[in-house]
């Protein structure tokens, strides 16, 4: 109330004209109520999205692992992935996984570093 005064008293002083309460709230916009829908809408799309890469990888997963012919265990140690011959090994993989990333950070950081100094 105290600064509804000042103004007033302010306005007043100025020779403005103004009415006795003044209404402080929020008008309402329709294009700012519009970009928020769109803004969650967008949210809820990835959200879904990503539900449904987990769901589908998972499924694929499960068939994989349902298979006699592949133990987690064999998969987990083996060192040969030759998929024709029934071999599923996933250190190979991990293996050119990593030598793959350490090459990229050897390029990628100090570049990134000299852009940043």
């Amino acid at each position: 109330m105290t600064n509804q005064v000042r103004i007033g008293v302010d306005r007043a002083a100025a020779g403005v004209r103004c009415p006795e309460h003044f209404d402080l709230r929020k008008r309402p916009r329709p294009g700012e109520m519009l970009i928020q829908v769109l803004l969650v809408l967008c949210g809820a799309i990835s959200i879904l999205t990503t539900f449904g890469i987990v769901g589908v990888l998972g499924r694929e997963a499960w068939l994989f692992f349902g298979d006699a012919t592949v133990s987690l265990m064999e998969f987990l140690t083996s060192t040969r992935w030759v998929p024709a011959a029934g071999e599923f090994g996933i250190l190979p993989l991990m293996t050119a996984t990593m030598i793959t990333s350490l090459i990229a950070m050897l390029v990628a950081v100090p570049l990134g570093l000299g852009a940043a100094i």
